[in-house]
């Protein structure tokens, strides 16, 4: 009857295998809104006519700036 424990050498290629799946997958996270740049159309890339990207990013919103003071006027008399 065989033992169901894996040798060390198994262990290790298991591990190294998952280690390089794992880092794929974050490579492909990383590239992905550029990817599609540089496919032709019949590969799924962007469609012909399409803007181009712009070359530097738009301005980040203020979101967090607080608003001018409101004026205090009566509404009813």
């Amino acid at each position: 009857m065989m033992s169901v424990t894996r040798s060390p050498l198994a262990r290790s290629r298991a591990l190294a295998a998952a280690l390089i799946a794992c880092a794929g997958m974050l490579a492909g996270c990383s590239a992905g809104s550029t990817v599609a740049d540089h496919l032709p159309t019949a590969l799924g890339g962007l469609p012909e006519g399409s803007p181009q990207r712009p070359t530097t990013p738009s301005a980040y919103p203020a979101v967090h700036d607080m608003p001018p003071a409101r004026p205090t006027t009566v509404l009813t008399d």
